[in-house]
């Protein structure tokens, strides 16, 4: 994965970081997600395939993933290598990454990924009763 350092005006932070925190990101996956999401708009990129996989396949893949990471917690008593780990996240935040904010929230603090579930599930019931 390439590295790119982008240089920004104060405001320019403060609104990046605004935004990150309302999409519950860390600001840098918020700045490659914005990046990303330009180029597959200008035609550069083609839209992630992942994300065009039926949502049941996709639940089905994310489960043996889980089952893969409780599996391997269960073998060594916790969880170890760094490779492991952070491959299991970062295919759980390509399937799904209202969950993977979950979990990097709970590997923090176990209440902040309590209370960022409450929170989604809140902003996911008012979206529906909007949309009622």
């Amino acid at each position: 994965m390439a590295r790119v350092t982008v240089t920004l005006k104060a405001d320019e932070h403060d609104a990046l970081r605004t935004l990150a925190e309302r999409e519950y990101r860390d600001p840098r996956a918020q700045v490659a997600l914005i990046i990303r999401r330009e180029l597959e708009r200008l035609g550069l990129l083609t839209t992630n395939p992942q994300a065009d996989k039926e949502p049941a396949k996709a639940k089905v893949e994310l489960k043996v993933e889980l089952k893969e990471l409780q599996m391997q917690v269960e073998k060594k008593g916790d969880i170890s290598g760094e490779h492991f780990i952070a491959h299991c996240l970062r295919y759980i935040g390509r399937l799904a990454p209202d969950i993977l904010d979950v979990v990097i929230a709970t590997l923090g603090s176990p209440v902040g990924g309590l209370m960022l579930v409450i929170k989604k599930l809140a902003e996911k019931a008012k979206e529906l009763a909007g949309k009622s």
